[in-house]
């Protein structure tokens, strides 16, 4: 694997992935300083909101916002983030980014990317969404505050089935249309996005997205928020979505749905997206 180039040594075991699967290796990348012209914002947050999304692509903010936070304090508290951080010299081997993070500051809307360490003591990253090849550090205090903003909010399955997300919970399905609307676009070519959130028994949540670009789908399958768990983010690009009949073994008769055409498979079915509908199943469509 190539080695990062960061002149802070103490970054080494954040940033670099440790160990990769197929589909984890797909999820690191080399990011040279390639300046692009700043996209339109997708989201516009008003002056006292944050949006906190789920990242999903290096230099794009994923619009599914995860978390927003309001008030005067949340604000300032990125706002000095980003005015304290301090840029990190060299060429960066980085794993995804865990967040995106849209802010107003006096007037212009801040998009970044940001990396939390897994060890509390590390600091965190930032990058700006065009310009992903040059890191900041924050300092200590803006790395303990956003950490505790970000990592004490629980995305409960009331508050994804209300956001409009593919939930399956307590024997029903909530907002399966979305996934029908999802499939008739794939069959049309239309590009379009879908996001299926799965519980733990201990309620954390477990995410499915896939992103349709007309022509391939685009997966991420992610349990970084499953605290008993070995987080890990798994990117995959696939072919198609293909139906087959619940195994017998598990006794329940109906479909699941499944991923096939895989680059992380060689062409085969990806091993993480499971889509089981049991015939008992109810379905729910949420309105407004």
């Amino acid at each position: 694997m190539p080695k990062t180039i960061l002149s802070i040594c103490m970054l080494c075991s954040f940033f670099l992935l440790t160990a990769c699967t197929p589909n984890e290796t797909s999820s690191r990348e080399s990011v040279e300083e390639q300046p692009v012209p700043a996209a339109a914002p997708t989201l516009k947050p008003a002056d006292n909101e944050v949006f906190v999304s789920r990242n999903l692509d290096f230099g794009r903010i994923n619009p599914r916002v995860h978390l927003k936070l309001e008030g005067k304090e949340s604000v300032e508290a990125f706002q000095e983030a980003d005015r304290t951080k301090h840029e990190l010299m060299g060429v960066m081997d980085v794993r995804h980014p865990d967040f995106d993070l849209v802010f107003n500051s006096g007037g212009e809307i801040r998009q970044l990317h940001l990396w939390l360490p897994d060890n509390e003591e590390d600091r965190a990253m930032v990058t700006e969404i065009d310009n992903t090849g040059t890191g900041y550090q924050l300092t200590p205090k803006s790395t303990q505050v956003l950490r505790g903003m970000i990592e004490d909010y629980h995305y409960d399955y009331e508050q994804a089935v209300d956001n409009g997300d593919i939930v399956q919970i307590f024997g029903k399905i909530y907002n399966f249309d979305k996934w029908e609307d999802f499939l008739t676009d794939i069959e049309q070519s239309r590009p379009a996005s879908v996001q299926r959130v799965g519980y733990t028994i201990e309620g954390d949540p477990i995410f499915d997205n896939l992103d349709f670009d007309g022509q391939s789908i685009h997966y991420v399958s992610d349990n970084t928020m499953d605290k008993f768990g070995l987080p890990k983010k798994e990117f995959d690009t696939c072919e198609k979505v293909i139906t087959e009949p619940i195994p017998a073994e598990h006794n329940t008769p109906g479909i699941v749905y499944r991923l096939d055409g895989c680059s992380g498979t060689d062409g085969g079915l990806n091993e993480s997206f499971w889509f089981a509908i049991p015939d008992e199943a109810e379905k729910v469509e949420q309105h407004g």
